[in-house]
């Protein structure tokens, strides 16, 4: 059910196999990197051009960022924090049942992250494999002070065609444009993908649908513990200009990201632990 190989740049990996769905994961960052459900097509993307090296994020799957999100305002300091770079550790894995596993992944900080930031955390990623996915993401202060922090789950899911799909369930929901300097719109129809995208959606707990009638199937995605969504496609000239992605590659995913964001100003309090959730499904079109 749960094995573990070296993989791609000598890394290990953790292979999952049941009877209702299937997927990987690369301890570096804790990625997760491919769920398919029996007799489905793929529900994760990654890029053939990403770079399996500590110290660099993988492109695609699910990347966990954290403990920020979006560019630090320290020249130098990585984009969505570190813990997506370095690699974890796997704690626990069981079979739940002959449709169900479950993997654990833990990191915790060191002198490394500690220059980065002055904290002290331990962050486990509990994986569920069955007929749906969900995985969250437990942040635990670990110091004797309140800490700020922001996160994501930064989905990258797969599709037919980025022309054909559209995203449900944030009609009428604010959001900031980062395509248009962070200017606020509100928009009633759902959203159709037609040019660069990067939309912060606001003070929402919504669940997400991609509808992707090429290959005739629905993509649910729910959360908790979070109150952001982020959606993005970079189109095509970002994407031909990126080494890890390469030209046409933003026309087979779409990201829908679940999100604590750094304008939620959330605060850890010593001791506490903070759990954010994406869980995801398919139904048909």
């Amino acid at each position: 059910m749960v094995t573990t190989q070296e993989g791609n740049g000598g890394l290990p990996f953790i292979y999952i196999v049941n009877q209702a769905a299937q997927a990987k994961i690369c301890l570096l960052g804790a990625t997760v990197l491919e769920y398919q459900p029996q007799d489905a097509n793929p529900v994760l993307w990654t890029s053939p051009n990403s770079l399996y090296q500590v110290g660099t994020p993988i492109r695609g799957g699910i990347p966990v960022c954290w403990p920020w999100f979006g560019t630090h305002p320290t020249p130098g300091f990585p984009a969505h924090g570190f813990v997506r770079t370095q690699l974890w550790r796997m704690i626990h894995s069981e079979e739940v049942s002959p449709e169900l596993t479950l993997v654990e992944l833990g990191i915790e900080d060191d002198e490394t992250s500690r220059r980065l930031w002055p904290h002290a955390f331990s962050l486990r990623l509990q994986v569920r494999v069955g007929a749906e996915l969900s995985v969250t993401l437990a942040s635990t202060n670990r110091s004797t002070a309140h800490f700020p922090f922001s996160a994501a789950l930064h989905t990258y899911f797969q599709i037919a065609d980025i022309d054909t799909i559209q995203v449900t369930g944030l009609e009428n929901v604010p959001f900031l444009s980062k395509v248009h300097n962070f200017e606020q719109f509100v928009e009633a129809d759902p959203i159709k993908i037609t040019r660069q995208t990067d939309r912060v959606y606001l003070d929402t707990a919504s669940t997400c649908v991609i509808h992707d009638p090429d290959w005739q199937r629905q993509i649910i995605v729910e959360k908790e513990g979070s109150q952001t969504s982020v959606v993005w496609n970079p189109w095509s000239k970002i994407s031909s200009e990126v080494a890890d992605l390469g030209p046409g590659a933003y026309r087979h995913y779409v990201c829908v990201e679940t999100v604590v964001g750094p304008q939620e100003k959330l605060h850890l309090a010593p001791g506490a632990t903070h759990e954010l959730t994406t869980r995801f499904r398919l139904a048909p079109e």
